[in-house]
């Protein structure tokens, strides 16, 4: 049984998890990455071409296969990002009955209701009776969210949660001490721009924490768990 399977978006999402964890539970040579599995998308070549998205997410959730995972898993860390709540098919919305943005909180909950719904679909009760070992990273409103605000320089612009992925092109631009040569939305240039996360013994997760209410909502799930043992 390994210790954390990871579900999400894709894989560039699943990589930043990874290196989360590590961050976490003592880096690399600490925490040995084959206790980490990548369960959705699968591992492999041709997910590395682009065969996550919450679509199939949402699909995995009522799967067999997910709950077999559970099984074989003392967690499962399930992701998504909350930009596509609204869209037809997730059906979340991200503003009140007078259109303002709903609270970060109140989304985050919102959404993680909306995944049990999902899991329940096929097995009613399945999330209640696993629980414990279910833990949610929903990312308001997008992943490139906690990166930005792990690289982001400027004050005035802390703890953005709009528009990130633009700004963290901007960011790996002129971020010369990246060994990035451009942004590209794939593992080689996200496992980079997440190595922060566990260098420097996982200082910046404390601090991204402290900018990124999504982002501490996940670390305090962590936290919480009963690991290592």
């Amino acid at each position: 049984m390994k210790d954390f399977g990871l579900a999400g978006e894709g894989v560039t999402d699943q990589i930043v998890l990874e290196n989360v964890l590590f961050g976490l539970y003592g880096g690399v040579d600490e925490f040995d990455e084959d206790e980490i599995a990548y369960l959705q998308p699968l591992l492999d070549a041709t997910d590395e071409d682009g065969l996550g998205s919450w679509t199939r997410l949402l699909t995995y959730l009522d799967n067999k296969r997910f709950r077999a995972d559970v099984l074989n898993h003392q967690f499962v860390i399930i992701q998504v990002d909350t930009d596509v709540a609204a869209e037809k098919g997730f059906d979340v919305a991200l503003v009140d009955e007078n259109n303002q943005p709903l609270p970060v909180e109140a989304i985050i909950e919102n959404v993680r209701q909306r995944l049990i719904t999902q899991m329940d679909v096929a097995k009613e009760g399945f999330y209640d009776e696993h629980k414990e070992n279910i833990v949610f990273a929903i990312s308001v409103h997008s992943l490139e969210c906690w990166l930005f605000n792990l690289h982001n320089k400027t004050p005035k612009h802390a703890g953005r949660i709009l528009s990130c992925e633009s700004h963290l092109r901007k960011v790996v631009v002129k971020d010369k001490s990246l060994s990035l040569p451009k942004f590209a939305k794939n593992k080689t240039v996200y496992d980079e721009l997440s190595s922060l996360f566990y260098k420097k013994k996982g200082r910046k997760i404390a601090e991204v924490a402290k900018l990124d209410t999504s982002f501490r909502v996940f670390i305090e799930s962590l936290q919480a768990l009963h690991y290592p043992p």
